[in-house]
């Protein structure tokens, strides 16, 4: 028994049934390559045809020679057939899975047609080489031959759609049929998936008109008005039955139809199902999405009932991430069983759903670890504020015992100019509780006659902010920096009261370096004012993005430099002012060398003029 000698499938949608349909009842025909003759039996014993053949193998000719009126053993680029049969006319030659075992298959096909009468057909079936299953494999760096199939390890000529049909052109033959076998590449032998690759990819190759045409069917003659094709895949859908025993595979009915085409699935019952407690529709065998219509049993709309394990979307979309979907009606009395359908408005194919489900079941991680953090956050907060509230009360003991100090001193010329000057500088009392508690009440006395011993223009002035001047030397400077990359400041933003956040923003629109763009991400304000705020933001230089749920100042900070396009990256809390040199000031530095990380902040000295 060869490779080829595999049972004959007439009710299937394969090469060999497809070829004899398109041949007619007492015909005589000559089949190159028939194997052990299990299409030939059929042509004689059910068609009535008249056989002559051409085989290589001695033994399988033997197998054919019962059902053929004459068959030659021998190779088909001898051509000695052409010699034999010559004065024979016939209506059909048959290449079954010959033409890529040839080394010229044009040759042969130009010298057959001489035998074949005026209005004759030649018959080809072949594989094709463009199947996605193939490409697969060649997306993994693989190409492997077969016993048998599409890379069958005898094959010499691989042909695509378009290359077969030039082959039949330059033969000199036209084309008056063309149709086709398929597989999706999991039920082929390379037992590829489309799940098994990126979504991007999947989609492409299950788009591709002929990317699961198995093999391709044509039939060429002299001459054809009329080019006839039937492209249109077969899908099978089944239905279990369940009477007590659960749903089995002996408990089933399929049925053929055309996803892309059809709108209904009907299963038509060959006698009355008694004693029906529940069915079960698989629509297909891979993972689909499908909008219902109706679900009709025995003419009766049970759409109501029907139970399934999708995902709806949309408008009752029903997405199955699985391969197995399944549709199933459960009956509150036992039914007798008649006829089935399922009426839909579209259902499609989801080549890409094991990738989906990946991204479903990661957002659901992502998901819960973003509520994890929300509450860690939420801990965190109210432990801060447990712990300033606790400093707060710490602080009030000391806070009493500064203003019994100052109230005792105020009353002596000696300290009436420092309490001027705590009054007119409140934040120096933070100063002094700092000294008091960590130094003692005699330190504090200490700083205050240091005070007091300071000229008053000095301490006038210790806290004074001095703007700086953008003078004519600067701006010459700016316009000469060859250097001068765009800053992209980083702002996440969440629930800060718009009068910060407008001194922030302001400062940043006061820059003497211009060369800048403002990336504000909101986290999910819950403060009105200061989403309205942001929402009225108007200008070129500044990008917001508003986030559908908080994801802390991290990931916020994150969502910002995304939104970033310059070569440097600044950092900014929305309640801070930037000085109007900032960035000049940034930009001097890089220009006197290669940078990849600038740190600034503010300077602090102490009231004698020490730095903090």
């Amino acid at each position: 028994m060869n490779n080829y000698d595999v049972d004959l499938d007439m009710n299937g949608r394969n090469s060999s049934s497809l070829i004899i349909r398109r041949i007619a009842k007492n015909s005589t025909v000559l089949e190159f390559g028939p194997a052990n003759g299990r299409m030939t039996k059929y042509l004689k014993e059910t068609l009535g045809c008249t056989i002559y053949a051409v085989e290589l193998n001695e033994e399988s000719a033997k197998d054919a020679a019962e059902f053929c009126q004459d068959i030659l053993v021998g190779d088909i680029e001898k051509f000695k057939w052409l010699t034999k049969y010559q004065e024979i006319e016939f209506d059909y030659i048959i290449f079954a899975d010959v033409l890529e075992h040839l080394y010229n298959p044009e040759t042969v096909l130009t010298k057959a047609k001489t035998l074949l009468k005026n209005e004759g057909s030649i018959l080809i079936s072949l594989p094709n080489i463009a199947h996605n299953a193939i490409i697969m494999d060649l997306l993994n760096d693989k190409f492997t031959y077969k016993k048998m199939g599409l890379l069958d390890s005898t094959h010499i000529r691989f042909f695509t759609k378009n290359t077969l049909e030039e082959l039949i052109t330059n033969s000199g033959l036209e084309i008056a049929f063309e149709t086709a076998s398929y597989a999706e590449p999991s039920n082929t032998e390379f037992k590829n998936s489309y799940t098994d690759l990126g979504s991007s990819v999947a989609l492409l190759l299950s788009e591709r008109e002929f990317g699961e045409a198995y093999q391709f069917i044509f039939e060429a003659k002299h001459s054809a008005s009329d080019l006839e094709t039937d492209f249109l895949q077969e899908d099978t859908a089944s239905l279990y039955i369940d009477t007590g025993k659960g749903f089995n595979e002996l408990e089933k009915v399929t049925t053929i139809f055309n996803s892309h085409k059809d709108k209904v699935i009907n299963f038509t019952v060959d006698s009355k199902i008694f004693n029906v407690k529940a069915i079960r529709i698989d629509p297909l065998e891979i993972a689909l999405s499908l909008k219902i219509e109706n679900m009709i049993v025995n003419d009766i709309d049970e759409t109501n009932k029907v139970k399934h394990g999708a995902i709806i979307i949309g408008n009752n979309e029903l997405k199955f991430l699985d391969s197995d979907p399944q549709l199933v009606i459960e009956f509150d009395e036992s039914i007798t069983l008649e006829n089935v359908a399922l009426e839909y408005k579209y259902l499609t194919k989801n080549y890409t759903a094991k990738n989906e489900k990946i991204e479903l079941q990661t957002q659901q991680i992502q998901d819960k670890d973003t509520l994890i953090e929300n509450q860690a956050q939420q801990i965190q907060d109210k432990d801060t504020l447990i712990e300033n509230q606790a400093q707060q009360i710490q602080s009030l003991g000391l806070k009493n015992r500064v203003k019994r100090l100052l109230g005792m001193y105020q009353s002596t010329s000696f300290f009436r100019k420092e309490f001027k000057y705590i009054k007119n500088n409140p934040s120096s009392i933070k100063l002094g509780l700092k000294v008091l508690k960590s130094q003692g009440i005699k330190a504090l006395i200490q700083k205050i006659k240091q005070v007091h011993t300071l000229p008053s223009t000095l301490i006038d002035n210790v806290y004074k902010y001095i703007e700086p001047e953008l003078t004519d030397e600067i701006k010459s400077e700016i316009e000469g920096f060859t250097k001068k990359p765009l800053i992209s400041i980083i702002m996440p933003v969440y629930n800060v009261d718009p009068k910060w956040l407008d001194l922030a923003i302001k400062s940043i629109k006061k820059q003497w370096y211009e060369n800048w763009e403002l990336c504000i991400v909101d986290d999910k304000s819950t403060n009105k004012d200061t989403v309205k705020y942001l929402k009225v933001l108007e200008n070129e230089k500044i990008k917001i993005k508003f986030l559908t749920k908080n994801l802390n100042i991290s990931n916020a900070s994150n969502e910002a430099v995304m939104l970033a396009t310059g070569e440097y990256i600044a950092l900014l809390d929305n309640d801070d002012e930037l000085t109007c040199d900032a960035l000049y000031e940034v930009i001097k530095v890089i220009n006197k060398q290669e940078v990849d990380f600038i740190y600034s902040d503010e300077d602090k000295l102490e009231l004698d003029g020490s730095h903090v």
